[in-house]
């Protein structure tokens, strides 16, 4: 229910800006933990948590008339590449494939999926036909967009290309132009970003026969009964829609109950939760993160004020700076560590880099009795970085809903309801 309700909270913010198509939600399954793009966008690395959630909140951007889009077909998550910067794959066996995304991708088109993105994924399981002697990404291969896609799931709906300015679908053809043209002939309905030279190559092309006139009248008939299905036939007078006070309020109460429902306890070793000012009055928030400072976190810092703490803020401290007084720091009751190294921020890995890995060694060489560990983004964090710390939290988002949160569960004043979505405790990743 709080999935729908997510899903209309988040059309009627859209609506108010004059949007009614979204590139949203993201439909991948988390199943490698050092995919930095699903990494935090995923709701699981498992189809039958993911699967229900999604065709709720889908439903719930549809019931507002707003249009969804699934992505990112084949399906992301299983290697680490990045298809902004190369072609990824999924490198699932056909078996394997079908059970996991092929089910996935099966129930959101049966539950009414109004388009569906294809990513600059290979899937060899069901690919034979190559270019330049590499197999293609979804958004340049027939084999997936059509064999596959519309044919055998049965797709009816629009299928949209990824951003065609990426990585992951460079070096086929010899530019981005004939990337968009190569695109649209291999089967998808909308392009991504194309040259602006595209639709007057298309029309030269299909004029030429070089295009078959079936690709085009696919295409429109499959965008002109998106259009009819979602009313937008006819231009409206008017592009938004204000909120009304109610429906802001239901937004605001939606992210409330969504935060304080998701916040994990993964572990409290010592039964250090729920804190106490009376007896963990001096409280220091370490900052790990590329974007994380001050004004990320003072939302929460303003929240632990509020219930009669002292709090001081650090960001990023750096080891060479701190090792050799790192004993000053035990002057604080609890050292709260709070992560948050969200994908793009830097692009290229969701590791930690630089500054955040000097940040969480200072973190780590204080009072492991004393340390509260926190993720606000990647819920592998504490696998990878914190063994040793006795509490450990994860809350999946830095937004004002989440770091509320975190305050009323740390303070007691809420329980820890969530429930970790993904695999933890990975030996992999140790």
């Amino acid at each position: 229910s709080l999935a729908y309700d997510l899903g209309r909270s988040i059309a009627s913010e859209a609506k108010e800006i004059g949007y009614n198509w979204l590139l949203h939600p993201v439909c991948d399954l988390n199943m490698n933990p050092l995919q930095e793009l699903v990494v935090e966008r995923s709701i699981s690395d498992n189809v039958e948590t993911a699967l229900p959630m999604l065709k709720n909140q889908i439903n719930g951007l549809h019931s507002e008339g707003v249009i969804s889009t699934v992505k990112h077909f084949p399906g992301d998550g299983v290697t680490m590449r990045n298809q902004h910067i190369v072609t990824t794959a999924n490198s699932l066996s056909k078996e394997e494939w079908n059970n996991s995304f092929g089910k996935l991708f099966a129930g959101l088109i049966d539950n009414g999926a109004a388009t569906i993105m294809v990513g600059h994924i290979q899937l060899p399981a069901y690919q034979t036909e190559k270019i330049n002697g590499h197999l293609p990404p979804a958004t340049l291969s027939k084999e997936l967009m059509v064999d596959l896609l519309k044919k055998k799931l049965n797709y009816t709906g629009v299928v949209i290309s990824d951003a065609l300015n990426m990585g992951g679908c460079a070096g086929y053809y010899k530019n981005e132009l004939e990337v968009s043209v190569q695109c649209f002939a291999a089967g998808a309905d909308v392009v991504l970003w194309p040259e602006l030279a595209y639709m007057d190559t298309i029309e030269a092309r299909i004029l030429r026969g070089e295009i078959p006139m079936e690709r085009l009248d696919d295409a429109v008939s499959r965008i002109w009964a998106l259009r009819e299905r979602f009313g937008l036939i006819e231009k409206k007078s008017e592009i938004g829609t204000p909120l009304t006070e109610e429906t802001k309020s239901f937004v605001q109460a939606t992210g409330a109950k969504i935060a304080e429902k998701a916040v994990t306890l993964l572990c409290d070793e010592n039964k250090t939760i729920p804190l106490k000012a009376e007896s963990s009055k001096k409280l220091l928030i370490l900052e790990v993160g590329a974007e994380l400072n001050e004004a990320k976190l003072k939302i929460m810092s303003e929240e632990l004020k509020n219930r009669g703490f002292e709090v001081d803020m650090m960001d990023n401290p750096h080891f060479y700076s701190w090792g050799w007084r790192i004993d000053s720091l035990d002057t604080y009751d609890k050292v709260i560590v709070c992560f948050e190294n969200r994908y793009f921020h830097p692009l290229g890995t969701c590791l930690l880099k630089d500054k955040e890995s000097f940040a969480v060694w200072t973190a780590n060489m204080t009072n492991p009795a004393k340390r509260i560990c926190i993720s606000f983004a990647n819920p592998y964090v504490m696998d990878i970085y914190e063994e040793m710390s006795p509490v450990k939290i994860n809350a999946y988002s830095v937004d004002a809903f989440t770091q509320k949160a975190v305050v009323k569960a740390l303070c007691g004043e809420i329980p820890f309801e969530g429930k970790s979505p993904v695999k933890l405790n990975r030996e992999e990743l140790k």
